[in-house]
């Protein structure tokens, strides 16, 4: 994968056809709503599927998928695709992801106790979706790849999973807690990573309605009328601008 000027190139050997379009970056805002990506950095609150219904009536779209449910407290990366680009759905879905989390501890656990806990519960385990999961409870084997602790301040602690798509981290967390005989509560869950998009690309709620409204109003930030601007809106739009998806040539490689 490398990614060139804003675009993630899964072969580089792939080849298009003027008939099938333009270069991604030469497209403009309409021609890449037509087949492109929206990166949401979700707020807690709302749900996924209201997100992106939110994003699809600002943009006035018929369609609008996401890659990949969110819980309603949940932020973080939220994958967006409009037009032709919802024929990826499935890849997004099935991509890793990465989530940085805070627990509580109920009771005082030494560390040893902790780092051998959350050594038992990485690799290849069985995964239930607890009772607020947005998404029906089925049981699947699911394979954590990273588990690593970052920060600790008495009861509190952070942590990083990097795991398979549908890794549920309410019942992760809570199979924790059985393995230290003390209860864990998910304090936060943020997800920084959701297959090739990292939360470094994503933009805010407010963002992408600045930058919609700039280019309703025919007024581009990054051209003279730029400096008016806030640097926030200015990002919004470059990064609303940056994720194109290049139609595939005839061997169906190409570019996300």
């Amino acid at each position: 994968m490398v990614d060139m000027d804003g675009c993630i190139v899964l072969d580089e050997a792939a080849t298009s056809s003027p008939k099938h379009g333009c270069v991604p970056t030469d497209r403009d805002i309409s021609g890449r709503l037509a087949a492109g990506w929206l990166l949401i950095d979700k707020p807690a609150g709302p749900t996924s599927h209201q997100v992106s219904a939110w994003a699809r009536d600002l943009l006035g779209l018929s369609k609008l998928g996401h890659g990949g449910t969110l819980d309603p407290f949940a932020t973080g990366v939220l994958a967006l695709m409009s037009g032709r680009t919802m024929r990826l759905t499935d890849r997004v879905l099935k991509s890793g992801k990465t989530y940085v989390v805070v627990l509580r501890l109920s009771s005082d656990v030494e560390n040893a106790a902790l780092e051998g806990a959350l050594t038992e519960l990485k690799g290849e385990i069985l995964n239930v979706p607890p009772k607020q999961s947005a998404v029906k409870i089925r049981v699947r084997a699911r394979t954590l790849h990273e588990v690593d602790m970052h920060e600790r301040e008495e009861r509190y602690v952070v942590i990083s999973i990097s795991c398979d798509a549908g890794t549920y981290i309410r019942t992760w967390a809570r199979d924790l807690g059985l393995l230290l005989g003390t209860p864990v509560e998910l304090i936060e869950l943020r997800r920084t990573c959701s297959g090739h998009f990292s939360e470094d690309s994503t933009v805010t709620m407010q963002q992408l309605a600045d930058a919609v409204w700039l280019w309703q109003a025919g007024d581009d930030p990054e051209g003279g009328t730029s400096g008016r601007h806030s640097p926030s809106v200015r990002q919004g739009w470059c990064r609303c601008r940056c994720m194109p998806w290049s139609a595939p040539s005839a061997s169906r490689r190409g570019c996300l």
